[in-house]
C-alpha cells in the first residue's frame, strides 16, 4: 500500500472513531440518568477543540482533518447538552474560556510565530483529558462516566498519530 492509501485508510477510521466518540457518554448519561463524574468543562474543551481542528483543516486544505472534526461535533454537542440537562456541574466552565483565549492567542500571533496555532493545537488533547481525569478522580462516584469513551479517545489517539 502506498503512502496515499495509508493516509485515506487512516483518515477514514478517524473519522469513524470522531463520529462515535461523544455516543457513549451521551447513550450512558440517557440511560442512566447518571452524570456523576462527568466534567462539562472537559466536554466543552472538546468542542473548542474539535471546532479549531474543523478550521486548521479546512485552512490546511486536509480532507481527513477537516471531515473527522466536522463528523465529531454533532454526538461531542449532545454528550454536553444532555450532561447539562441532567444537571453536570458548570463548576470550572472557565476552563473552556481559557483554552479558547489561548488558541486565540496563538492564531493572533502565526504571522510572527508561523507553527504557533498548530503547537498549541496540538496540546488539544490535554484540555480535553485534563479536566475529565481530574474530575473523576475527585469524585466519590463516577457512575456518570461511560467507558466507551475513555476506550475510543484510546484507540483514536492511536490511529490519529498514525496519521
Amino acid at each position: 500500500m502506498g503512502p496515499d492509501v495509508l493516509t485515506a485508510v487512516a483518515g477514514a477510521l478517524t473519522a469513524v472513531l470522531a463520529l462515535a466518540f461523544g455516543l457513549p457518554q451521551y447513550l450512558h448519561v440517557r440511560r442512566t440518568g447518571s452524570v456523576a463524574g462527568i466534567s462539562l468543562p472537559s466536554i466543552v474543551n472538546s468542542l473548542v477543540s474539535t471546532t479549531a481542528w474543523l478550521a486548521y483543516g479546512v485552512w490546511l486544505g486536509d480532507v481527513w482533518v477537516a471531515l473527522t472534526s466536522l463528523v465529531g461535533l454533532p454526538t461531542l454537542a449532545a454528550a454536553g447538552w444532555v450532561a447539562l440537562r441532567h444537571g453536570a456541574s458548570r463548576q470550572g466552565l472557565w476552563v473552556p474560556a481559557l483554552w479558547s483565549g489561548l488558541l486565540l492567542a496563538a492564531l493572533a500571533v502565526t504571522p510572527w510565530l508561523p507553527t504557533a496555532f498548530a503547537t498549541v493545537l496540538g496540546a488539544s488533547v490535554l484540555w480535553y483529558v485534563g479536566p475529565a481525569a481530574a474530575t473523576a478522580w475527585r469524585s466519590a462516584d463516577v457512575s456518570g462516566v461511560a467507558a466507551g469513551t475513555w476506550l475510543l479517545l484510546l484507540v483514536d489517539g492511536g490511529v490519529a498519530g498514525l496519521y
